[in-house]
Parts: C-alpha cells; structure tokens; sequence
C-alpha cells in the first residue's frame, strides 16, 4: 500500500476521529459488550487475491512462495491485520489509548 502523505497533526485529527466513533459506538445499546473476533475481521479472499496480483502491485515487492509464505500459519487472522495496519509494531498514542 503506497503511504500517504499525512502530517503527524492530520494523522493525530484521524485517530482522535477514529477513537471518539468507538467510544460512542461502544456507549450505544447495539454493540455487546463482547464482540467476537471475527467480526472485527472483514473483506473478500477472492477480491484480495485479484488485487495482490494485479492493481494492488503488491507482487513488485511480495510473494506468495517467498516472503509471504506460510504466514497464515504463523499468525492468527487478528495478528495480521494488526501487523498490516501497524507494520512497525504496537501502535502508541501519544494521548494514552
């Protein structure tokens, strides 16, 4: 996924968003207060594979057989969206969430 150009204030404007949307979907009667897992996980295998061929460009620098082998079994679905949404590791706040 090519970055985005985004100053660490925008990139702070969209998590602060992002984060006051969550609280306020957790405070409404229509989230449980358990949420299963795999709920949290969401897209379409077949339109993932198309993409990572084709438009996404993601095999100029990612291979199925090379780096990206087996690495759903080395992680749990949850683990690897997180480490697709934070590459560098944990995600740290600098406002304490």
């Amino acid at each position: 996924m090519p970055a985005m150009p985004l100053s660490d204030a925008q990139i702070l404007d969209i998590a602060t968003f992002l984060h006051a949307r969550a609280a306020e979907a957790m405070r409404s009667s229509g989230v449980p207060k358990v949420y299963p897992v795999e709920k949290l996980l969401t897209g379409n295998v077949e339109a993932g594979k198309t993409f990572f061929n084709g438009a996404g460009g993601c095999t100029k620098c990612h291979s199925v057989t090379g780096d990206l082998a087996g690495v759903a079994g080395k992680h749990t679905p949850i683990e690897l969206e997180a480490r697709m949404l934070y590459p560098g590791g944990k995600h740290r706040s600098t406002r304490g969430w």
